[in-house]
């Protein structure tokens, strides 16, 4: 029998970054790697797909509101918010995160052409916003690190703020992404993320997995496998 599943267990190991276990510079360090991947690894064309999918359903004409929760450095969603059609005048964004100090600051500025966010330091798992105030939540890379418990916690809690849906944006617990996270990890200029990547391969779950999560809610969703064992999730209000 192999040593390693074609599915393997998953696993709650820590990551790193989880709690800032390095200095204030391998902290940055790890975020421009999660940046990288995001780039290069299908993240952000997975959030445009998703974000367009959605926001298709909110009435042309009027303010949108989209919100990234575990943002980091925002990236993902302002690869998302430049790629919709939509004035930059009705769109308003917020970025939560857990630290203030993963949030876009004066070393890593804002895209212009795209309104200043938001920044948000609060709990993803009590978001300190009223019911039905923001058109869409997402996420990207951030679901994996929730038990099971979390997430069902988390997705009830999106979908309390949200008007339209809630997106998750993360990795899929496949034997060959474990194998392709340890490659990765071999060339990877962070010392946090050589050891955060492999684990969050571990720690994220199956599309079974979501499917029950999400069905769980009672909420109408899509599910959609995208590049190298993306996943994306949309979970209708």
């Amino acid at each position: 029998m192999s040593a390693f599943p074609r599915t393997p267990a998953r696993v709650q190991a820590e990551e790193w970054l989880d709690h800032d276990l390095g200095s204030p510079s391998e902290v940055a360090s790890a975020l421009r790697s999660l940046r990288w991947v995001n780039q290069f690894f299908g993240g952000k064309r997975m959030h445009r797909r998703l974000l367009q999918r959605a926001t298709a359903r909110v009435p042309s004409g009027r303010h949108l509101h989209l919100m990234e929760v575990a943002s980091g450095r925002g990236d993902v969603l302002a690869s998302a918010a430049a790629s919709l059609q939509w004035p930059r005048e009705q769109l308003r964004l917020t970025l939560l995160d857990r630290s203030v100090h993963h949030l876009p600051g004066e070393d890593n500025p804002w895209p212009a052409g795209l309104p200043q966010p938001e920044r948000l330091t609060a709990d993803a798992l009590a978001i300190p916003l009223e019911n039905d105030s923001v058109d869409i939540i997402s996420n990207c890379l951030f679901f994996h690190h929730l038990t099971e418990e979390e997430a069902a916690l988390y997705l009830l809690e999106a979908l309390r703020v949200a008007r339209v849906a809630v997106v998750v944006n993360d990795l899929e617990r496949h034997w060959l992404h474990y194998g392709l996270a340890r490659l990765f990890s071999l060339v990877d200029p962070s010392r946090i993320s050589r050891h955060d990547g492999p684990i969050s391969v571990r720690r994220a779950y199956t599309l079974d997995e979501i499917s029950r999560l999400a069905a769980a809610t009672g909420r109408a969703f899509e599910l959609t496998r995208g590049y190298l064992f993306r996943y994306g999730l949309i979970l209708w209000k």
